[in-house]
């Protein structure tokens, strides 16, 4: 009678080790971990389990351009400078888009960015493009640094590439209808004309005789004034780390040849447009 107590004990203990086991595995299998496994993120996790719907969070991309004025340094707000004609000018302020910006592999393969940006026109349909707006300002800082948006990719790259200006359909959206904060949305300065001529590109506000205070706004826009700019910029990126760019403007290469209270505001205009693309360039 006891020999057959001590075979019941066991057979207990026996099954009740095979139920913990199964609760310990059933509550294992119960506990899977959601995390990203985009090994393109900044928050890849290989420890996770199975991959989330939209937890991953990529690089971001920053734009530093700095302001300089030829060799003399940092160029500033509300200083006089002299123009093509030896007459002084400053310049208040100024403005401009920048879009489009693309990293250049050796082969011409070009990389966007990976945010994407809904809009609405005037006819109230729709349409979503890649969110590649952003609006710099300068101020009485030596250089504005923006961040553009994240970005998806690692490798070799030789070039950056650029459009002063709203590209494509966008600059033909409704501002009103752009998410809140965001650079196409409306600003308390204009950049802005209508859907039909578009955003302004760049506006330029300029006392061209110092001996008054009048000022005088110069607003470059429209789909045919949009300027490309194309830079050699060989850089290397790592998987899921930031990117940080940086470039020069000058602003003596910019009013090249340009002679503030001679010529007229469409010719000063014009003069701009042409030098645009040269007064950027590479920061050492």
């Amino acid at each position: 009678m006891l020999i057959v107590n001590i075979v019941r004990s066991h057979k207990y203990l026996f099954f009740s080790f095979l139920m913990m086991c199964s609760l310990l595995v059933f509550s294992r299998c119960d506990s899977t971990e959601e995390g990203c496994l985009d090994i393109q993120a900044t928050n890849f996790d290989v420890s996770v389990d199975n991959a989330c719907m939209d937890c991953c969070t990529y690089p971001k991309i920053t734009l530093r351009i700095n302001h300089i004025q030829d060799t003399l340094g940092a160029f500033k707000l509300n200083t006089v400078y002299l123009d093509a004609q030896d007459q002084p000018f400053t310049i208040e302020s100024i403005q401009f888009y920048i879009s489009e910006l693309q990293l250049v592999r050796a082969n011409g393969n070009a990389v966007g960015l990976a945010d994407e940006l809904a809009l609405t026109f005037a006819n109230n349909t729709k349409s979503t493009v890649e969110d590649n707006f952003t609006l710099f300002e300068k101020t009485i800082g030596s250089y504005t640094h923006n961040e553009i948006g994240s970005i998806r990719t690692s490798g070799d790259f030789t070039k950056i590439r650029f459009y002063l200006g709203v590209t494509n359909v966008a600059n033909h959206a409704e501002p009103s209808a752009m998410p809140s904060g965001h650079d196409l949305a409306i600003q308390s300065d204009t950049m802005h004309w209508n859907v039909t001529d578009g955003y302004i590109f760049n506006k330029i506000k300029v006392q061209k005789d110092t001996s008054s205070t009048n000022l005088t706004t110069l607003e470059i826009g429209t789909d045919a004034n949009l300027i490309l700019v194309e830079l050699d910029y060989p850089i290397t990126i790592n998987t899921g780390f930031d990117i940080s760019l940086a470039i020069d403007f000058d602003y003596k290469k910019l009013f090249d040849n340009i002679q503030f209270q001679a010529d007229t505001d469409e010719t000063i205009k014009s003069k701009i447009i042409s030098n645009t693309a040269d007064a950027f360039s590479v920061s050492d």
